[in-house]
Parts: structure tokens; sequence; C-alpha cells
């Protein structure tokens, strides 16, 4: 958002404290394993990021379908009894934003006011659909371990 260039560096070596990766093993079927706690931060920041970073004219766009996503998550989770995982992760993410939404949006103005490039710009380089989407539909739903 600010106009700062992003390169790639082949040499960079990344270390991951928590997280990882979502598939299984070598040689075993592919499993998407994650924990609530992970899916809640997920989840939460996911929906901050949203209302914080894009534009005004982006969020009639995105959010509908962020929250439509979303709705079709929990309900996945309401239906095959995962009610631990509906309240843990995704009924707490909304909670805490609706809490916090007063900081959000300062956040949100003090972001704005230093944007230096459009949504547009910015979204040329980004996937065109929905990661989790994609999972799902690859892997299967998440195992919660």
């Amino acid at each position: 958002l600010l106009g700062f260039k992003v390169k790639a560096v082949p040499q960079a070596q990344i270390y991951h404290f928590a997280g990882g990766t979502v598939t299984g093993g070598r040689g075993r079927k592919k499993v998407f394993i994650s924990n609530i706690r992970r899916r809640y931060l997920g989840e939460k920041n996911q929906m901050r990021n949203i209302l914080k970073n894009y534009s005004f004219h982006s969020l009639l766009t995105i959010l509908p379908i962020y929250l439509a996503l979303n709705i079709l998550e929990m309900s996945y989770f309401l239906f095959t009894g995962k009610l631990d995982v509906l309240w843990q992760a995704y009924i707490k993410a909304h909670v805490w934003n609706m809490r916090n939404l007063n900081n959000t949006l300062r956040e949100r103005r003090r972001i704005q006011s230093m944007r230096r490039i459009s949504d547009y710009a910015l979204q040329k380089n980004m996937l065109k659909h929905s990661a989790k989407l994609d999972t799902f539909m690859r892997i299967g739903a998440p195992q919660f371990k």
C-alpha cells in the first residue's frame, strides 16, 4: 500500500515458529490439518486486514464475498456437528472484530491516509480466488487436532 517495490531473494530463508504446511507428509494422502486456535487467529486477522487495508470501493465488492464464504464455512461446521470449531474459531473471531471495530477503524484511517497505490495495483499480483476454497476443493475439509 505504501508503494514499495517487492523483490524475490532466492537465497532468503524463512523459519516458521508455528504453522507450516496444511498438507500431509510424503507418500500419504494429502490432509488439511489445523487446530482451532490457528483457525481463530486466521479468521480474526483476515477480517481485520480486509477492513483496514482495502479502499471503501473495494470493500463494497470484497466484504460481501468474504462474508458469504465465511457463512458457508460456518454452515459446514454447524451441519457436521463441529460446534467447537464454529464457536471457538469463527464466532469468536467475529465477536473480536466487533469489539475491536473502533480500533480497526482508527488503524484504517491511518493506513488509508498513507497509501500510495490503488487496490488494483496491489491486486495485480494476488490470487484471484480463495486459497481456502481451493484447498477445500483439492484436499477436503480441515481436520482439527
